[in-house]
């Protein structure tokens, strides 16, 4: 009810429990904004998965580095999905970004929900967002092996991926953290 209040007054709320079928919980942060009521695409939903792991693997080393939220942005702008839509996304994005812990729910299930045919083209994807910053930390790592793993990727898969992006040979693993 929320959210076609907020849309008769010519704004929209991310995320809209509406389209994700969740409702609103009591301290949730949401994003509202003035926008185009158009209701998302079936895509929609994968699209806001994307950015979700994205964001959890941006987020991976404490932080949400500039270089990796162009990444995002870039991802989100140059799809295919229409304006209002990737309005979504990008207010999704920010929230996600906003605090970096909302992001990692559910890593594995979004995941698994990949379909087959997409699978390396998200990896890829993903390889972009981890060395956009040109560092990938042990956490970046893991989290990409875990989601390769889920998505059904074999770690030859992964590492051809990892290793087929420019100057990714080159970003520096990070150590272990000092406590």
């Amino acid at each position: 009810q929320v959210a076609e209040a907020l849309e008769t007054l010519g704004w929209l709320v991310e995320p809209d429990p509406r389209t994700h079928g969740a409702a609103f919980a009591s301290e949730q942060e949401v994003v509202v904004f003035q926008g185009d009521p158009t209701a998302p695409t079936t895509g929609f939903l994968g699209r806001c998965a994307l950015v979700q792991m994205s964001v959890a693997l941006a987020g991976c080393d404490d932080s949400f580095d500039l270089r990796e939220n162009e990444t995002i942005s870039l991802m989100i702008d140059s799809s295919d999905a229409a304006e209002p839509e990737k309005q979504r996304l990008r207010a999704w994005a920010l929230l996600l970004g906003r605090d970096i812990n909302n992001a990692p729910a559910s890593m594995a299930k979004l995941a698994k929900a990949v379909p087959a045919q997409n699978a390396q083209a998200v990896g890829q994807l993903l390889c972009r967002v981890a060395a956009a910053d040109h560092l990938v930390t042990k956490g970046e790592q893991r989290l990409l092996d875990r989601l390769f793993r889920n998505m059904g990727l074999t770690s030859e898969v992964g590492e051809m991926l990892k290793a087929g992006l420019d100057g990714f040979d080159e970003v520096p693993v990070a150590g272990a953290e000092k406590p």
